[in-house]
């Protein structure tokens, strides 16, 4: 598409398939999202639609990430969006090529989870990239280990932002994201704040970071309704070999009431991320 060359395929998510591409004339690689058009669909810039982002279809996300991704170019922790380019069947997102590649893959090698230093580091990255995108009151609603990528100096890097948009603090209602990083409140479906949802999805990530496992799940994987109950009730497995600093952060993270939740500004205090702070 235009000057873009495809190269092998990345991967597949529920709204299309990413794809290695070069530059034709500077050899620049970068990564580009197909998302299939809807017929008679037709663009138009939706980030600042009243109505819920997620009932949005495919591409409807897609343009909406785009935007998103645009204001966020400037944070070194989220993805860049490089170009758009459309034809009649398809949008092709072109964004930054990640080389050193998932993070879910990479914590899939350390199945006893990643040392505590390793783990916050990430963690302080990915709440730095949070605190950027909150202020400018664009919100994920949709963190999981699956939309971090890792670059070759082992930095965290955001994708997707499409669910997001700008809801100008206010609270939303509709149910998304992934089951197992949804904060209670999300499950409750009641109006939350959020801020306070991602939170809690950033504390999962972390906990999969240095536990290699999930926190909340019910009897087995396809118990969801017994996980959700977990979740309203704060109940998660203890991770081994971790910190009382960090102990202490997890029952901050995973407080039920959005509103007694530990808020980004006093993660950055806490004993657990303010120790890891690069020197």
């Amino acid at each position: 598409i235009g000057p873009w060359r495809f190269g092998d395929k990345l991967g597949q998510g529920t709204s299309g398939a990413v794809f290695y591409a070069q530059h034709e004339i500077t050899g620049q690689a970068a990564a580009i999202k197909i998302v299939p058009k809807y017929p008679q669909e037709y663009i138009a810039d939706e980030i600042n639609e009243a109505s819920d982002p997620a009932k949005k279809s495919p591409t409807g996300n897609l343009l909406r990430e785009v935007a998103c991704l645009k204001i966020l170019n400037e944070h070194p922790n989220i993805v860049s969006v490089k170009d758009l380019w459309q034809d009649a069947e398809n949008v092709y997102m072109v964004m930054d090529f990640v080389e050193g590649g998932e993070l879910l893959k990479y914590v899939q090698k350390h199945r006893q989870g990643l040392p505590e230093a390793e783990a916050i580091r990430m963690f302080r990255q990915i709440i730095s990239a949070l605190e950027f995108a909150h202020r400018l009151e664009i919100f994920h609603r949709d963190l999981k280990l699956e939309n971090m990528l890792l670059d070759t100096a082992g930095n965290v890097r955001i994708v997707d932002f499409g669910l997001g948009g700008q809801c100008g603090g206010k609270s939303l209602t509709l149910t998304c994201g992934s089951p197992h990083y949804t904060a209670p409140e999300v499950v409750r479906g009641i109006p939350y704040d959020a801020r306070t949802a991602d939170i809690w999805s950033a504390g999962v990530v972390l906990y999969v970071l240095l536990d290699g496992f999930i926190p909340f799940h019910g009897m087995d994987e396809n118990d969801l309704p017994g996980m959700f109950q977990n979740i309203l009730d704060g109940r998660f497995r203890l991770p081994e070999n971790v910190s009382d600093w960090v102990m202490d952060l997890f029952y901050q993270l995973f407080e039920t009431d959005p509103d007694k939740r530990i808020t980004i500004k006093n993660l950055w205090k806490h004993p657990a991320i303010a120790r890891y702070a690069p020197r």
